[in-house]
């Protein structure tokens, strides 16, 4: 009976060691567990019990392994020989079409390349020359002047039937802003809803939505203040209004403001 376990456990232990070697045949080390299984599997089968199945299967799984273990080496060696030959080719064709290029070249042109090349000699150019082309830097003022100075006004209900037609465009408008939304993981910048001012002075008229994009959001802007907006139109933007029945807003890219009141 003792005997009898003694070879079930060398069977078992030669099954999964077989096992674990063809799981691992892969990597070097799954021949390791092959070899151990094969060694356990015969000395079950010196055992005298004619109960050997699990000690057949170790056998089998641990010879199965070692098999695909070499056919794998012998797969990755004949890829390397074949990656050699191939580096060796290329390397004989390269030398072969350098010495036929040697041997093609031409004189004429061979004695131009050889002939020192004659260095050129600019002339200075005078100092009141240069003077008069050198333009001089724009301050960020006259700058953000000239910006507003191209913005102009267009009409609401315009720009949202043709947006193709002005999105880009240089615009400026008068907003009471009505909503704050602060730059977030859901958004890339800060950006407000406003109005425009209406016929009764309650500031209900026309709603924008209107993207901060400021180098510096100086002034900050709180809900309620009156500003004047000078950028680009964007896209219309889609959204949720109770004032409006349309879904699409007009929507601004603010570059410059003119503070009016808070």
């Amino acid at each position: 009976m003792d005997a009898q376990k003694k070879q079930s456990g060398l069977g078992i232990a030669a099954l999964v060691l077989g096992i674990i070697g063809i799981l691992t045949v892969c990597i070097v080390i799954g021949i390791i567990p092959c070899i151990i299984g094969l060694i356990l599997a015969l000395i079950a089968f010196t055992e005298k019990d004619k109960k050997r199945g699990i000690a057949v299967a170790g056998l089998i799984c641990s010879l199965l392994g070692i098999i695909l273990f070499v056919a794998i080496m012998i797969g990755v060696m004949n890829s390397d020989e074949t990656n050699n030959e191939n580096h060796s080719v290329e390397a004989a064709m390269q030398e072969s079409d350098e010495n036929i290029s040697e041997e093609h070249k031409d004189p004429v042109q061979e004695s131009i390349q050889n002939e020192p090349m004659q260095e050129s000699v600019e002339e200075p150019i005078p100092e009141s020359t240069q003077r008069q082309t050198e333009v001089p830097a724009k301050s960020p003022e006259e700058i953000e002047q000239e910006y507003k100075e191209a913005c102009k006004e267009y009409k609401y209900k315009d720009v949202l039937r043709n947006p193709e037609n002005y999105v880009g465009e240089k615009v400026k408008i008068t907003v009471k802003i009505s909503t704050v939304i602060e730059e977030s993981w859901m958004n890339d910048c800060k950006y407000y809803f406003a109005y425009s001012n209406d016929d009764y002075d309650w500031w209900l008229g026309d709603e924008y939505v209107i993207f901060d994009r400021r180098e510096e959001q100086n002034p900050k802007l709180l809900e309620d203040d009156i500003i004047t907006v000078y950028g680009e139109i964007a896209d219309p933007e889609s959204t949720t209004s109770l004032i409006i029945s349309s879904s699409e807003l007009f929507a601004i890219d603010m570059e410059y403001i003119d503070f009016i009141s808070e």
